[in-house]
């Protein structure tokens, strides 16, 4: 679980922040170009198609109300559609950006990614 933890906490958590920071439009922000906005959303796209490889499907004899099927579900039908679908949209555009309210969803999310692998992290 250590790996998972670290990928989380170095590679998704950092992505999604990174999306925000740089699409964002904020003042004082070095504007990356289309190319790599492209290239942190193509990096989103792959990351949730990772899901269906490395989350283990959920297991029927452990109870469909258990934490670990919760998670691996939420996985399966939470996050590999969200990510997908931003991926999805910012990549379509000729100017790689997202609607303007995808931006703090991406930070909330990075923002509570990172504390929570974080958290495993320490305590596991």
């Amino acid at each position: 679980m250590a790996k998972i933890n670290l990928f989380h906490l170095l590679i998704i958590g950092p992505l999604l922040l990174a999306i925000d920071y740089y699409g964002a439009g904020s003042p004082g922000v070095p504007d990356i170009g289309a190319t790599w906005r492209k290239v942190l959303l193509a990096g989103l796209g792959f990351a949730s198609l990772f899901i269906l490889f490395f989350v283990p499907w959920p297991l029927a004899e452990l109870g469909w109300t258990s934490w670990y099927n919760l998670i691996s579900l939420s996985h399966y039908l939470l996050w590999v559609g969200l990510f997908g679908w931003i991926a999805y949209t910012g990549l379509r555009r000729e100017d790689g950006m997202l609607d303007s309210w995808m931006y703090p969803v991406l930070r909330w999310l990075g923002t509570m990614v990172i504390g929570i692998h974080g958290y495993l992290l320490a305590v596991r």
